[in-house]
Parts: C-alpha cells; structure tokens; sequence
C-alpha cells in the first residue's frame, strides 16, 4: 500500500489529457497532488470534484477549508524508538503486535515508553508469513492475516489455544479473495477486516462479521458511508468511533487516517484525522485512551511509529519561522526541550507558523529551530515568539585534519573499521586520510566525501554541549569547524551516493532532522 505518488501524478495526467476521467478520479488526482506538495493545483481538482460528484458540497468544502488549515495544535506528539519497525500494529494485554521479517512479535514498552524489547508469538505454526492479528477469548483466541509468498495472497486465519497450546491455524473464509487487517470488537463480538472481494466498492472495503457461537458469520460490507473507490484498511473500534485508514477520501496526501460514527436516523460522521495526518500515508491508528493515540505511518525512509497525546492545556506559545530576508520557512522543525532522546517536536505549515500547547508549568521553555539550509537556533520561547533563521552558505572544511589509520573509505556502521586514531586542530584547506601505504594522502570534499550533518552554531560552547549530548547515539561524530567560525557538527559518511543514504536513513531512526552535506561539484 505503499505509493509512488510522482508516478501517480504523471499517470493521471496522462488520463486526464485522454479525456478518461470519472468524477471520483479528481479526487484521487487532489490527493496526489497533496502528497507531492502541489497544495495550490490540489485544490483545484478539489473544487473540480465537488461540482461533478454527487456529495454533499457543503461539508465536502468545509473539510477542503480544514484540509489546508494549520492544524489545532491540541496534541503532542514524540516519535517512539523501536528496535524494528513496527507497521499494521494492534494492541492486546498492553503489547504491541506487529509483523517483523515474517513473522509475528509482540513489543513491551520500557520505562522511557518505548517498544525496543521484543519476542516471537504463534511460532513454529505455519509456513505462510504474517501480515497483522487480532486476540479474543481471552487471549486464547487470535485471527491473523498470513500471506502466501507464492502469489501474494492474504488470507484470514483462526489460531486456538488448546490445553495451553497453539494449534496450527484454519483458514476463516475461503472464496479466494485477499483478506487482511483483522481487528475483534469483544463487546460486540464483531470481527473488522478489509478484502478485496467481489461486490465491494473499490480496492480493499471495510468489513464486519459477527461471531455467532464459536462460528463467523459471511461477511457485510459497511457500505458507502465508509469505503470508497480506494482502499480503506485497518479498522480499528472503540466505543464511540471507527478508526480506519483510506485513500479514497479527501485526503493531505496518500492515506490518512479517519473516523466514523453512526448517530442513528440515517445520520453519520465521517472526519478527517487531520492532528494526526501528513503527508507521508498514514497507515494506521491504535486508541489507547480518549487522548492518547499511537501512528504508524510509512515514509521515505521507512516506517515511524509515533505517539500523540492530548494533555490538558496550561500554556500556548506559537510563532513564525522567518529568514532574515523576512521569508517564512514551511517545514521548518522546532524541538522542544523536554530532557528526551528524540523529543517532542512541532513542524511549521506553509505560511511558517507553529503553535505548542502544554501543561507544563515550567518558567522557561527552551526550543531548537531548524530547516535545511539554515543555521539551527535555540531560543527561549514564551507565548508569541517568531523565531529568524540564518541562512547557510555552502563551505568547504578548512581547519580539521582527520587521520584514520588502514581505511580508505571507513563505514559509519561498520564496527570492524578502525576508527579515527587523532583528531588535530590545523590550518589546512582538506582532512588528510593516511594511506596504506603509511603516505598522507589529501582528499577534499571535491573528491568525494560526503557528510552527515546533525547541528550547526556559530558558538563553539553551544557545539561542544551539542555533540556531547548526541554522542551517545552517534558515537562518531565530530565538530567540524568551517571558515568564519562556523560548526557544523557531524560525522563522515562514506564516499559515494549509496554510501551516504544508506547512512542517512539509519541516523534518520535517531535523530529526524539531519541533512547531508554532498561534495563540491566536479
């Protein structure tokens, strides 16, 4: 379910040039556009939507409005460290179930809140591999999705526990269609999924089967209130509302997340999650409490699992992110002091602007702000601070020397490799590597060498502070000193393209906002 959306995008040009369009495409254009930052000719095809499809235009404009609105603010949210990525979780007995290379673990939360300790569960039972699971009866009970690799196929199975063992699974409906995302409602003994079965409304549809005894009844489809021309997967319920995840409704990009509720007398809600939705697909939602929901979403570098929280409010700060030329700065990051690895952390919308809630009854709330091209910024934000940025010239190294002893080009993640013997303070233009041969050799960032960049600061104590707080999660960086007394604090990646985003996606799991800092052009 994963999207090339550039792709996309020119396919559905080329339809819409054919003059091959369908009300409901114009929908899933918009959607794309959103996904590729095209907000502007998004909302376009929004409106082009709206006057062809039978809807009601009323609400589907006002959710157009709230689509590009900055979001409330209302929640918090902290991306949680796992040791695998987790994706299509559920939650059962406090555990977080996922599939990991096949097969299924179950995460337990540490004391800092993350799903770092993990163990395999239904093992040794079938050859097939796993997709996600759901637990009733006690938890003697579990409905999986298992794929078979042969032809891509996902079915839904049934797992019993029998005097205190699993017994292998028995397939639950077997007309050949794919079943996946599995989740049991106890208190109504209803079994959500989604399949692509014939009948449905587009891709993958939303539905329910009851259990009636020890038996599952035939599916029903939850109709068009719910499902659309796209895919609509991983139901998830509570009480009071229908969690799903979609592509074929209006959308910031991709999937989303959204919620459903029948009032009764032919009346229903149907929203957008829009505190918790991106850009990137957000694939699915696990509610733990009313205020408390965790995300998994897939991104280009692969899958984040993040916690959002809503607390009860004491403090509202917000501002704008500007440069000096008086440009505001969209997606620009500003991480919030609150003593953690990763942080919480907010993200400017396109006109630059951001806005924190809290209960914290702290006196002075400290934030970093940074976006790619500019210098970072810690400051002391209060209730309206607008936050300007410095611009970063591309420079070139001139004052650290290097030496590494038996490597030529040495691995960031390689443990084998000798790391740098000395680190020496010299005026010279170029990091000298020792050769094999015991011969320096001078290579400068035009021959290649590719950076990782973590932080940068015109003031040497605030770098120093800086790479020590980082060097326990990257245990190789440096501070780099550059020409007009800039830092740069990072860590040599490699010296090729494939070297260095191999380095990028793996120091991106720690730490969000990095960049790369590419050799001067031949």
């Amino acid at each position: 379910f994963k999207g090339d959306y550039v792709m996309s995008e020119a396919l559905l040009y080329a339809e819409l040039e054919k003059g091959n369009f369908k009300p409901n495409d114009y929908l899933l254009f918009a959607n794309t556009l959103n996904a590729d930052n095209k907000p502007s000719l998004a909302k376009e095809f929004y409106k082009e939507y709206s006057n062809l499809a039978d809807i009601n235009k009323q609400s589907f404009e006002d959710q157009v409005i709230k689509l590009f609105q900055e979001n409330s603010g209302d929640y918090l949210s902290s991306r949680k460290n796992t040791s695998n990525e987790i994706v299509n979780p559920t939650l059962y007995d406090g555990k977080i179930f996922t599939s990991n290379q096949n097969k299924l673990m179950a995460y337990e939360m540490d004391c800092d809140g993350d799903f770092s300790t993990k163990r395999e569960v239904l093992k040794n039972l079938t050859n097939l591999h796993f997709g996600s699971v759901t637990f009733l009866n006690e938890g003697n009970t579990a409905v999986a999705s298992l794929i078979d690799r042969s032809n891509n196929n996902s079915s839904l199975y049934v797992f019993s526990k029998k005097k205190g063992n699993w017994k292998k699974p028995v397939p639950l409906f077997k007309d050949g269609a794919n079943y996946a995302f599995p989740f049991y409602d106890e208190s109504t003994k209803t079994l959500y999924f989604s399949s692509d079965r014939t009948g449905g409304l587009g891709g993958y549809d939303i539905y329910v089967s009851i259990l009636n005894g020890k038996t599952f009844e035939s599916p029903i489809n939850l109709g068009s209130q719910i499902n659309s021309n796209g895919n609509d997967i991983n139901p998830t319920k509570t009480d009071e509302w229908l969690y799903f995840s979609s592509n074929g409704h209006i959308s910031k990009g991709g999937y989303d997340i959204f919620r459903f509720k029948n009032l009764g007398d032919f009346n229903v809600i149907l929203r957008n999650c829009f505190d918790f939705n991106t850009q990137e697909d957000d694939l699915s939602v696990i509610p733990t409490t009313k205020n408390k929901f965790y995300i998994s979403r897939s991104t280009p570098v692969g899958y984040e699992f993040s916690q959002y929280i809503k607390p009860s409010y004491t403090k509202q700060i917000s501002g704008t992110i500007t440069n000096e030329d008086g440009e505001t700065i969209s997606n620009a990051y500003v991480f919030i002091d609150d003593n953690s690895a990763v942080g919480t952390y907010l993200k400017t919308n396109a006109e630059g602007f951001y806005i924190y809630k809290t209960d914290r009854t702290d006196d002075v709330i400290y934030a970093t702000v940074m976006s790619e091209g500019y210098l970072s910024k810690r400051s002391e934000i209060s209730e309206v601070s607008n936050v300007v940025l410095s611009k970063i010239a591309p420079i070139e190294i001139v004052k650290e020397v290097i030496v590494y002893k038996n490597v030529t080009s040495p691995s960031i993640y390689d443990t084998t490799v000798t790391v740098p013997l000395d680190v020496q303070s010299y005026s010279v233009k170029e990091p000298i590597i020792e050769s094999n041969t015991g011969e320096t050799e001078s290579v400068s960032p035009e021959r290649g060498l590719y950076y990782i960049i973590i932080g940068s600061t015109y003031d040497y104590a605030e770098a120093y502070d800086f790479w020590n707080k980082w060097l326990p999660t990257f245990y190789n960086i440096e501070i780099l000193e550059y020409a007009n007394n800039l830092y740069r604090i990072g860590f040599y990646a490699g010296t090729s393209e494939v070297q260095v985003m191999e380095a990028f996606q793996e120091a991106q799991k720690s730490k969000k906002d990095i960049w790369i800092l590419r050799p001067k052009s031949q």
